[in-house]
């Protein structure tokens, strides 16, 4: 059966919620059967987590898991991964910059690649996150030399039997983890198929993900995940060749 788990981390987005979850329904009714709704909500304190709780009570295509406190972006997407059991995965953010009905544009290629993933085309982000985007894709380029554009975009489809087979090598950026996703399955050569979807400005407040104010000690910390990738692909490449 070709379900769906569509899958989502949320973190006090009360602003947007109703309006996010009214649009991926839509989606979610189109799918095959089994196919549903499976959202973190990461300890919401703005009233988020109860309208969740609300909604899932009378609609079974949402399922919630619910967390006490934040455990970080990346916590909260391997935590989904782990816990859905369709055979395809879609997982993106909760704040309403991406489009669902984009989500078409990845589902109708499932049947000639492993991974479908969406790259953002004129990305609706202050000037400095693009910038932050812009260095991070050049470097992920250098090291693994991967021609991926836009590589942290959260609007991925991934079978989830290679999904499940790649969480284990997930460990060395908790930020980026959309990022590590898809360096890990271009090492064990999965085919990747990018396309371009549309990107809209938040309709309410700021963004949730990091502040401005840590991205660069973030950044500091995810540049030495990338090395420590780098480093571990070099040692299982030494030890094949020896073996």
């Amino acid at each position: 059966m070709e379900s769906v788990a569509i899958c989502m981390p949320v973190l006090n987005e009360i602003g947007v919620i109703e309006e996010v979850l009214g649009e991926w329904l839509q989606i979610c009714e189109a799918l095959p059967n089994g196919s549903y709704l499976c959202i973190e909500d990461g300890g919401s304190s703005d009233g988020t987590v109860e309208y969740l709780r609300e909604v899932s009570n009378s609609n079974p295509l949402i399922r919630i898991i619910e967390k006490e406190r934040p455990e970080g972006f990346g916590v909260a997407a391997k935590s989904l991964f782990k816990e859905s059991s369709a055979k395809w995965i879609f997982f993106t953010d909760s704040d309403g910059q991406y489009i669902p009905e984009d989500f078409w544009l990845l589902w109708d290629r499932r049947q000639n690649f492993d991974i479908i993933r969406g790259a953002k085309l004129g990305r609706q982000d202050p000037m400095f996150r693009r910038l932050t985007s812009f260095f991070w894709n050049k470097l992920v380029r250098f090291l693994f030399e991967l021609q991926i554009s836009d590589i942290n975009s959260a609007f991925i489809l991934i079978e989830n039997s290679h999904l499940k087979a790649l969480l284990p090598k997930l460990k060395f950026l908790p930020t980026m983890v959309v990022s590590e996703l898809l360096i890990h399955a271009s090492l064990t050569n999965l085919e990747i198929k990018s396309v371009y979807i549309r990107h809209r400005s938040r309709s309410d407040g700021s963004s949730r993900g990091v502040p401005t104010k840590k991205l660069f000690s973030i950044a500091l910390s995810q540049v030495r995940g990338l090395v420590n990738i780098k480093s571990t692909q070099r040692a299982e490449m030494r030890d094949r060749s020896i073996g």
